[in-house]
Formats: structure tokens, sequence, C-alpha cells
């Protein structure tokens, strides 16, 4: 009888047949197999033509394809035929009969050899069991200048191990139930790594949601139209508001809008953590200096700017009259008020934005009180709403100082 050896090893991250370590031995000075009853056993007359190999068809690389990855279709091919004659071998001996082999070994032999034969080799070859936390943080640490990639590409290994064992076993493991073994994982890298490193844990787990767990975002496109799914690891962000970002496009229009943390679709302020993240990446490091002077211009605002603003304010809130006269004039004096600061404070005015929301709607105000003042005067905007936000600017002004 001929026989067939398969030995098959996976690689670390991919779970997928390494060409390279794939040894197959056979004996050739047995007589040729002499093929069963194809009216017998499992699939016989489909394992002697070769039809049920669905992946021989897409076998075949193309124009492009590498030296590397030709070889590797072709031992995957190799593979593919190698596990159908181990088959038939496997239909003799179980014809024959072994009382070494229970019933339910036969089943799991022909199950996994078909398998092999039908190209998925998932479902008999598991992917290898990642490291353990402790190591991954040893290594994190050896390395600190690849600590994300190591643990990114350990949550991935992490995430495909735990789909690969569910299939083995015939139980679906869905994305949400992937991540939640993720956000474990997470928490005990993060025990095991020094305050500085774990952030790239959460880092981690949010390349991998992007990546491996079809995460859905707020929005399905960049600010440049590009789409999420196109976005490269080293530019891929996400807040915790749910929106999805290439943060080279962020960064820029964080500067264009004067290093304000704000998130320029939703208009509303960032999170804490968020801002933290975004000025910690390499791409948004120079928005820290930005965002610094931002909050050196208030200290630019004198008190009795800050009286005449909350003056301003209530009389445009409580201005009820139709031709709103006493409005118009209360502005008109509080621009000719600006005109006699100090360049400095003109300046903090102009370019200042302020965190102020809209009190009935909600939206967040995007501009700054020296704009607000204009919109008002050139009747762009209801003077109730520029009382609104001015009242919230002379709050933050006054909250800012005494900070």
């Amino acid at each position: 009888m001929q026989s067939v050896f398969i030995s098959l090893s996976t690689t670390p991250d991919l779970g997928f047949i390494d060409p390279q370590k794939l040894l197959i031995q056979q004996d050739t000075t047995a007589p040729p197999l002499q093929p069963p009853n194809p009216g017998a056993g499992l699939r016989s007359s489909t394992i002697l033509n070769g039809k049920n190999r669905h992946m021989a068809s897409m076998n075949h690389p193309g124009d492009g394809a590498s030296a590397e990855q030709r070889e590797f279709l072709r031992q995957y091919d190799t593979l593919q035929g190698r596990a159908e004659v181990a088959l038939q071998d496997a239909r003799i001996m179980y014809d024959v009969g072994s009382p070494l082999i229970t019933h339910q070994c036969w089943g799991q032999i022909f199950t996994d050899l078909s398998a092999l034969a039908d190209g998925r080799i998932a479902v008999c070859v598991p992917a290898r069991s990642p490291q353990s936390a402790p190591a991954l943080a040893r290594a994190m640490e050896a390395e600190k200048d690849r600590a994300l990639d190591l643990a990114t590409n350990d949550l991935v290994q992490v995430a495909r191990w735990h789909r690969s064992s569910s299939t083995r076993t015939g139980a679906s493991m869905t994305d949400d139930a992937v991540r939640r073994a993720l956000v474990k994982r997470v928490e005990v890298l993060q025990c095991a790594l020094p305050g500085e490193l774990q952030q790239y844990a959460t880092a981690a787990l949010m390349h991998v949601e992007h990546e491996e767990l079809n995460r859905k975002y707020v929005n399905d496109e960049t600010m440049y139209g590009e789409n999420i799914r196109d976005i490269p690891r080293s530019k891929f962000f996400t807040t915790e508001d749910g929106y999805a970002w290439d943060l080279e496009e962020l960064v820029k229009a964080i500067e264009v809008n004067g290093g304000v943390m704000r998130n320029p679709l939703s208009r509303q302020m960032f999170t804490e953590a968020d801002i933290r993240a975004i000025v910690r990446h390499p791409l948004g490091k120079y928005l820290a200096a930005l965002s610094l002077e931002q909050s050196n211009l208030v200290r630019g605002v004198r008190e009795a700017t800050i009286r005449q603003l909350e003056t301003l304010s209530q009389t445009l809130l409580s201005d009820e009259n139709t031709d709103q006269i006493v409005s118009r004039h209360a502005i008109d004096s509080f621009v000719a008020y600006i005109a006699t600061l100090p360049e400095v404070e003109q300046k903090t005015l102009d370019t200042l934005r302020v965190p102020a929301t809209d009190s009935h709607t909600g939206q967040a105000y995007d501009l700054s009180i020296r704009e607000a003042v204009q919109d008002a005067q050139g009747n762009r905007v209801c003077h109730h709403k520029t009382g609104d936000f001015l009242r919230q600017a002379a709050c933050h002004l006054r909250l800012s100082r005494t900070g």
C-alpha cells in the first residue's frame, strides 16, 4: 500500500501553511494504489477525478505575482493533491478494518483529509497559540520603538487563533465574541506593562477592530472622500465619539481651526483622552504647541474686557424689541471698545476659539469672539444666538483667568 506522511506547520501570524516547512514523504517502492470501489465509502469518485478541489482554479498566480507567491501557490496545490491520495489510503485502511482505530477517530481523519483536499486548511490546522502576556510585555519593553506593531500583531494572532479554534469545534465565533476576548487580553497586557507603554495596548485594539473585526464607524469616508477601510495603519485613528480618521487629514483640519481640539465633522470638542492620544501620535505632536498657544491667549484678556462681554451678552439676550435698536447700539459700542485695546488683546478676540454650544440645539459654536460680534453686526446671525455665545465666552475667559 502506498503511504503518505504529511507534516504541517503554521506561520506565526497568519495561520496559513508555510510552503518552506511543508514536508511530504512518499514510499515509492510500494505497488501502485488501486482505486476503491466508486460506489462505496466516502467521496471515492470525487477524490479520484479531483472535481472537489475548489481551490485549484484560484491557485494560478497572475503576471504580477512574485516568485515567493508562485512557489507558495505551487506547494499549496501540491498539498491538496497529496491530501487526496492520503484520503484514498485512509479509505482502503477503513475498508480493511483496524481494531486500533475507533469509528470516531476515522470520522475525524476523513473530515481533516477532506478539508485539506478542498483547500480548507484552517479547519484542520489551528493557528499557533499566542504567546503569554508577560512575554509580549517583555518584548515591547525591549523594542519600545516597535511596541505598537508588536501589540497589534499579537492581537491579530489572538483573534485568528480564537476563530481557528471555533472553526475546528464547529462553533462559529462572532466578531463581538472575539472582541470581548481581545479586551481581556488588553487588560492583562496592561497589567504587565509599565505605565508609559500601556497606551500601546489600547491603540493596538483600535487597529485590530479596524483590520480584523469589521467595526462600523459613524463615518464611512475620510474628509477627503477616501474609504475608511483604505486608511493605512500608520495614519488610522478613532475617537471616542465613534468617528474614524486619517490622522494626517484630521491634524490639518485642527491646524486650520487654530489648534482647537474640535471634531471637524460633528463640531463637538474632543474628549481629554482623545486629545492626549492625538498630540502623542507622531503626526499630531506639533498640535500641542498650537493648543498651548490657545490657552495662553486667554491670559491676554483683561478683566474690563470680560465685563464688557458680560454686559453685551445680557443686552442681546434681554432685547425683545422688533427693531433691536438697543442691541445694535450695544454692539457698536463694543466694536468701538475693541478698537482701543492693545494689539495682543485684539489678537485674542480675533483668534481664540471658545468651547461653547448653542443652548437650544446643542450644536457647537465654531467661531471667535470678534467673528461672533461681526456676524451680529451684519445681521447674519440672530442677536439672541450671539448673546448666548458671548455669555459662554465671558464665563470661559473668567474661569481660565482664575484657574
